[in-house]
């Protein structure tokens, strides 16, 4: 074999091992990200952030509540840095009305411990209120 046919061979070999590492990683993301969709769409997930819903509209879901609905994006399921998992979704089919939860495991319980919404749900949320019960 020649200098220019092994220096080929070498380089193509390195390239397959590459491609195959990357390969292997993004498979090892795809079956994680399923993993982190499989707990949110469990009961225990869907409860955990159905509880978050009932801290902001204590009638959440009824008739009398402001929040009928929630529709989680999960796609954009992510994994939070300090080993929780971030939901990102929206309410009442608006989607200005955006919220991020973080879900988190306490004592082998699954809570959502954090959460942001945007203002316009918020004004959503306190629209009728007088400024007092809104401090509160």
């Amino acid at each position: 074999m020649n200098k220019k046919r092994k220096i080929l061979i070498v380089i193509l070999s390195l390239a397959i091992i590459v491609i195959g590492i990357g390969v292997k990683i993004h498979m090892d993301n795809v079956r994680f990200h399923e993993e982190m969709v499989k707990v949110v769409k469990s009961d225990e997930g869907q409860k955990a952030i159905n509880s978050f819903f009932k801290k902001i509209d204590k009638n959440a879901f009824t008739q009398n509540g402001k929040i009928k609905k929630i529709t989680i994006q999960y796609d954009q399921i992510v994994h939070n840095p300090m080993g929780g998992i971030d939901v990102i979704g929206f309410v009442n089919d608006n989607e200005k009305f955006d919220f991020d939860i973080g879900l988190n495991k306490y004592n082998n319980k699954l809570k959502a411990d954090s959460g942001t919404y945007s203002s316009e749900l918020d004004d959503f949320l306190t629209e009728g209120q007088n400024n007092v019960e809104k401090i509160k």
